[in-house]
């Protein structure tokens, strides 16, 4: 027995609206950045630099 689809013409003509259309309000954006180092060691973080600027978030 097949499913009904109820958005499914929506989504195949592009229509259909998703979350990530959506604009979101002062969004928070993070990076990930790896080593170049495969077995190095963290021995200190710098981050007074960081701290520094207004739009430095801390969890």
């Amino acid at each position: 027995m097949p499913h009904v689809r109820i958005d499914g013409e929506a989504k195949v003509t592009g229509r259909a609206c998703y979350a990530s259309d959506e604009p979101v309000r002062d969004a928070v954006y993070a990076f990930l950045l790896t080593s170049s180092i495969a077995r190095g060691r963290v021995r200190r973080i710098h981050v007074e630099d960081a701290f520094a600027k207004t739009a430095c978030w801390t969890f």
